[in-house]
């Protein structure tokens, strides 16, 4: 199991790494997407991707929150890239 968004990229890496035409598909929140293809997208680079966004039915207070700690994860990558 991994324990956050980039250990699940790394450890699909290492499954599909060696292996040709592979495209993949993510599917996750809708609040937690841009954050998923940013780090998807960097990396997973070399392989075809394409992303699905679930549409979230919480309360207004709780998306929102989520909403912001998304915002505020995307601005630390963006910053001091990725840690792994």
């Amino acid at each position: 199991m991994s324990s956050n968004t980039v250990d699940d990229a790394l450890k699909i890496k290492a499954i599909i790494n060696k292996k040709d035409n592979i495209r993949l598909t993510i599917i996750t929140s809708d609040y937690q997407l841009d954050r998923v293809k940013l780090i998807f997208e960097d990396l997973l680079k070399s392989f075809k991707l394409e992303f699905i966004g679930v549409k979230s039915h919480l309360e207004k207070k709780t998306y929102t929150t989520l909403v912001n700690h998304e915002k505020k994860a995307i601005q630390s990558i963006l910053e001091k890239g990725l840690y792994y």
